[in-house]
């Protein structure tokens, strides 16, 4: 095992993550906004964007990360919205969280970008099945699992709709001028239509792609970045672990709109700002 698989090991036992968490949580303002999601959720595209509607500056991957830094790296970050800092979390949600935008992802093509990012990095090294009962049981990441995660975020919006945004992956792939729209208006950041489209345009993944081959990663000639496609669990998985996923965690499927569409997606979007619908 490498450097880097030894290190997610260690951050996985329960007394390093919380010691991790306290210590990444340090020197944060109420005025913060925080960029929180699941891991392999699309947030790397979404701070993608935002850095450019935001600045009107052409991005990179140094860029984005020194603008809209993950926690534990935001300390100098600048300030990007009013006097508001833009913070990217994989965490669930904490009350130290003031305004967020939560963007959320179908769990079946999450579980699958997890297990390919995290062969890339030679983090694991076993079959898909066993990963994906490790998966489920929130043991592959430092974060919990993905049904914990999300209806820890969820409940939060409903507890505080007005400061927390919820974000489905599939608008943000699908509509994205019109989540975008939306975004911004959450932020009270007012950006025109052409800005919109063109920051899209900056940021495909075939462009984005082009952006990480200027900074290789040293341990794999793979990409980071993969297609983002919706949906793709439906030609990679097969019957039984579509079913254990959806026994698993159909209540919170159902909750945000990934069950019996289009009835629950209709019932989520109407909880989203009026430019998102």
């Amino acid at each position: 095992m490498n450097i880097k698989g030894i290190r997610h090991t260690i951050t996985k036992s329960p007394g390093i993550r919380q010691s991790l968490t306290w210590l990444y949580h340090r020197r944060l303002s109420p005025g913060d906004i925080f960029v929180a999601s699941y891991p392999r959720a699309g947030s790397t595209w979404l701070r993608f964007l935002l850095y450019e509607l935001l600045t009107g500056q052409t991005t990179s991957f140094a860029m984005v990360n020194n603008a809209i830094p993950g926690i534990g790296r935001h300390y100098t970050a600048p300030k990007l919205v009013d006097n508001s800092r833009l913070i990217q979390t994989h965490e669930p949600y904490r009350r130290d969280y003031g305004r967020a935008i939560y963007l959320v992802r179908d769990v079946r093509d999450v579980v699958i970008s997890e297990y390919h990012f995290q062969l890339l990095w030679k983090l694991y090294d076993g079959a898909f099945q066993d990963f994906l009962g490790d998966f489920l049981a929130g043991q592959v990441n430092r974060y919990g699992s993905w049904e914990n995660h999300t209806n820890s975020w969820l409940d939060a919006k409903d507890s505080t709709p007005d400061r927390i945004l919820m974000i489905r992956f599939d608008d943000l792939r699908y509509e994205t001028q019109a989540t975008l729209s939306g975004i911004m208006a959450f932020l009270g950041a007012s950006v025109s239509a052409t800005q919109i489209e063109n920051a899209i345009a900056s940021n495909t993944t075939n462009k984005m792609r082009k952006k990480e081959s200027v900074i290789k990663f040293a341990a794999t000639d793979k990409n980071f970045v993969r297609s983002g496609k919706v949906g793709i669990w439906q030609q990679t998985l097969s019957d039984d672990q579509v079913r254990l996923l959806e026994q698993s965690v159909g209540p919170t499927l159902s909750r945000l709109g990934y069950l019996n569409a289009p009835e629950d997606a209709s019932n989520f979007k109407q909880n989203l700002p009026a430019k998102l619908q």
